[in-house]
């Protein structure tokens, strides 16, 4: 339901900055292969607006902010102005889901029901998702952290699925993760990467 809320909210609001001023116009988001995204509807926004836009609604809408948006053969930025990519009234943005995205919503679908009883089955169908860097570990870790701050009641079960995973991932060196140093610039790269640190540095960020 919390989804839901938030994109019809979030509708709302673009609709309010349409009646305020500038110029407004229909966006569709499908996926790749035509198919609309679910829980997403057509878009108004102003000409003066963001990618931003666009990519908030679809997170809101599919539960994933990983997400790329393609606008004919051009591929959408977040912070480029929605004017300055050539698009005009009632045109079709392309999104295609990411691994990471992938990974994210396969992690929130297996954190649906949580309970005692179902922790083993959990954790076994958790390792099975194939993480290949860390990047892609902290997806997992922090999808799972973001469950457990929504879920106060339940947060001894949540502990139990960390404690459960901390020895089904390997260390990865830090030369191979570029893409996770880079948004990590306080973390020493000589150190191998490890769960136990992104499930720290999760906890003092999230």
């Amino acid at each position: 339901a919390q989804p839901s809320f938030l994109l019809s909210s979030f509708v709302a609001m673009l609709v309010t900055c349409g009646q305020v001023g500038g110029e407004t116009f229909t966006v569709t988001i499908k996926l790749l292969s035509g198919e609309p995204v679910a829980g997403l509807g057509e878009l108004q926004v102003r000409a003066d607006d963001k990618v931003d836009v666009l990519l908030i609604a679809l997170a809101a809408a599919s539960g994933t902010s990983h997400w790329q948006l393609f606008f004919e053969n051009y591929e959408l930025h977040a912070g480029e102005p929605i004017a300055g990519c050539g698009m005009a009234d009632d045109v079709t943005v392309n999104a295609i889901l990411t691994r990471k995205g992938g990974i994210e919503l396969a992690v929130r679908r297996l954190l649906t029901t949580i309970c005692i009883e179902s922790l083993p089955n959990i954790v076994e169908q958790l390792v099975l998702i194939e993480v290949d860097n860390a990047s892609e570990l902290e997806v997992v870790i922090s999808t799972i952290w973001q469950k457990m701050m929504c879920d106060p009641c339940n947060s001894q079960a949540f502990g139990d699925i960390f404690v459960a995973l901390r020895t089904h991932y390997p260390e990865f060196r830090p030369e191979d993760e570029h893409e996770y140093l880079a948004s990590h610039s306080t973390y020493l790269a000589r150190k191998p990467i490890t769960f136990r640190h992104i499930l720290l540095n999760t906890a003092q960020n999230e």
